[in-house]
């Protein structure tokens, strides 16, 4: 049920400097027909997972001035955004242009790529079946040398992707300094897609360290993309990208609501 609350404008008159001015309230801000009390709810309802067009019929006010309430209660902080290195393609871009230069095994790149991208000790080596491309019967292990022979760089860049992939599975820090320290000893034949991402390692060696290091999941950062997408799909999308970040921020607790400051003496009813 709404309440409605009249107050009495007092001006007063300061007979030192002749100028007047009017007593303020901590019931309502200057200007304002929303009482604090009002906006305060507005606020603590922005931390859970409702649209703001619910927020707003509750309170019997616009969608716009819940927007603007949310913004103006809570302090929004900046978080530290440390670049992580991103899965790099390197093998895959080079197998396409392989692929693209070599119409006679054209159809065997681009039917059996999954084969090279995947970790080398789970290749099946002991099923035999027919593949049409070899018309023959085959495990997944020779179509993945028969590949590999038809281009030395790309085998090159083949060997370096499975020895990393293999030693970040494994923690093996030791393993793959190594294998970072002597990439143009060991490696030299790989491509050039493969030494944008070997740069982008070294850029963010220390991140990746880490999670070798220590033993942390992704079950939580997993759990948080799932309430964004609620709180999305909650408000049937958001027209303002900073909006959506306010609400992610607040929900999440990330934000802390800013204290109200009194502005000074109450005015008589």
């Amino acid at each position: 049920m709404n309440a409605y609350l009249k107050l009495r404008k007092q001006r007063i008159l300061c007979h030192e400097c002749g100028s007047t001015f009017t007593l303020r309230t901590n019931i309502v801000e200057p200007n304002c027909y929303i009482s604090n009390n009002t906006k305060l709810a507005i606020a603590l309802e922005a931390s859970d997972i409702i649209s703001e067009c619910d927020i707003a019929k509750r309170f019997n006010t616009s969608h716009s001035t819940v927007n603007r309430i949310i913004n103006s209660y809570y302090e929004i902080h900046h978080p530290h955004r440390h670049k992580l290195p991103k899965y790099f393609p390197s093998l895959n871009k080079r197998r396409i242009r392989i692929m693209n230069n070599d119409h006679k095994n054209y159809t065997k790149f681009k039917n059996y790529w999954r084969l090279l991208l995947k970790n080398r000790n789970d290749l099946d080596i002991v099923n035999y079946r027919y593949y049409r491309c070899f018309r023959g019967m085959l495990c997944e292990e020779d179509v993945v040398n028969y590949l590999l022979d038809l281009n030395h760089e790309l085998k090159s860049t083949y060997e370096l992707y499975q020895d990393i992939l293999n030693s970040i599975k494994n923690n093996d820090i030791e393993r793959f300094n190594s294998i970072i320290d002597n990439i143009q000893i060991e490696y030299p034949n790989i491509s050039s897609y493969m030494k944008t991402s070997i740069k982008t390692i070294k850029e963010n060696y220390e991140y990746i360290i880490n999670s070798l290091k220590y033993k942390y999941t992704n079950g939580v950062l997993e759990g948080i993309n799932n309430k964004i997408k609620v709180i999305k799909r909650v408000a049937f999308g958001y027209r303002s990208f900073y909006h959506f970040k306010v609400r992610i921020l607040i929900v999440h607790k990330l934000s802390k609501i800013i204290k109200y400051k009194k502005p000074g003496l109450s005015n008589t009813a």
